[in-house]
């Protein structure tokens, strides 16, 4: 996937996205929900989609692999993997000191356009 993702677009959506509903498909086509994801996994797969879809100038990492992504990983289904995925991360108490600074990023970077990702007083709980 090389088309980045508006953050205004992510933070405004009215899309209702059920997370219990939604999975993340793996490299090897394997249908995952997020919160049957160990903690570290689902971290940096959030990371990896954020450093693929987002601006440059939202990038919380100096270094990250590029991935290719086949047709199936849609725009609309990054913005609602990053949803999901941040909002289950914010429900996580097991994140380390790092990921709580990479995930306050992405969530400071989505602020200033007034919205939200997942539920931003979970995120803030989560990176306190």
């Amino acid at each position: 996937m090389s088309d980045q993702i508006d953050p205004a677009a992510l933070v405004n959506s009215t899309e209702a996205v059920k997370p219990k509903d939604w999975s993340w498909r793996t490299q090897q086509g394997q249908m995952l929900r997020p919160c049957i994801m160990e903690t570290r996994h689902l971290h940096h797969t959030l990371v990896m989609i954020w450093h693929h879809t987002m601006p440059a100038n939202a990038q919380i990492r100096s270094y990250y692999r590029r991935y290719h992504f086949s047709p199936f990983y849609t725009r609309q289904y990054m913005k609602q993997a990053i949803r999901v995925m941040a909002s289950e991360l914010a429900s996580r108490d097991d994140l380390l000191p790092e990921w709580r600074v990479e995930l306050r990023k992405m969530q400071e970077y989505l602020n200033p356009t007034s919205g939200l990702v997942g539920n931003v007083r979970q995120i803030q709980e989560a990176t306190q």
